[in-house]
């Protein structure tokens, strides 16, 4: 579990952190930063009137798809974005190293919010984790998304989820740039997850402007 990583992480050393250790602001801190650190596929929504029964059901069709739904709390969890990438995301040093820092999913961050987290980049998961919030009558609202590091709004969740895998992008672009140089195609090859996914709708847009 990744309380267990985090403790091996932290066993020989001591931590200084903003709030005492043990406090509940530390624990979510430290969750939302694994969270973040290990899930390259965040969907953001908004919980609108959600009693226990809808939170149940949605939360395990949603595990179902592949997806892990998470309530937060909006403070941490702007915190965390800020400071998820230092040594220890608690600490005093990531708080002021950090504190003017501004992510761009905090503006999607407002009043009663939920994240879901996928560990994969599986672009026919996200579809499906979209298709049943669609379903829940609003309950629970898609506002945008973070996926590979890259802030999406919904029409950009609606373009790139068409796409599958990184593997399926991969064989596509394959295929859209066989007619191009070995060396142009290396480089595309070489490129991150995020990249890929623009590279490939640049690219597609390109050829159905030609």
């Amino acid at each position: 579990m990744w309380w267990q990583n985090l403790g091996r992480r932290f066993a020989h050393s001591v931590r200084n952190t903003v709030k005492s250790v043990d406090s509940r602001k530390t624990f979510l801190l430290d969750r939302y930063a694994h969270l973040l650190r290990t899930n390259p596929v965040l969907l953001i929504t908004h919980q609108n009137h959600m009693n226990k029964v809808d939170s149940r059901n949605l939360r395990s069709a949603i595990a179902q798809a592949g997806g892990q739904l998470t309530v937060i709390r909006a403070g941490v969890f702007r915190a965390a974005l800020r400071t998820y990438k230092e040594k220890d995301p608690a600490s005093k040093e990531a708080y002021n190293k950090t504190k003017d820092v501004v992510d761009p999913v905090s503006e999607l961050i407002m009043g009663p919010t939920a994240v879901i987290a996928f560990p994969e980049q599986n672009m026919h998961r996200v579809k499906e984790v979209v298709e049943i919030l669609r379903k829940s009558n609003d309950k629970l609202l898609l506002l945008g998304a973070r996926i590979d590091g890259t802030v999406l709004d919904v029409a950009g969740i609606a373009k790139v989820q068409e796409l599958g895998t990184i593997d399926d992008v991969r064989a596509q672009l394959l295929g859209v740039l066989s007619t191009v140089g070995g060396a142009e195609l290396a480089r595309v090859l070489e490129a991150s997850g995020s990249n890929l996914l623009r590279t490939f709708e640049g690219r597609k847009k390109a050829l159905e402007d030609q």
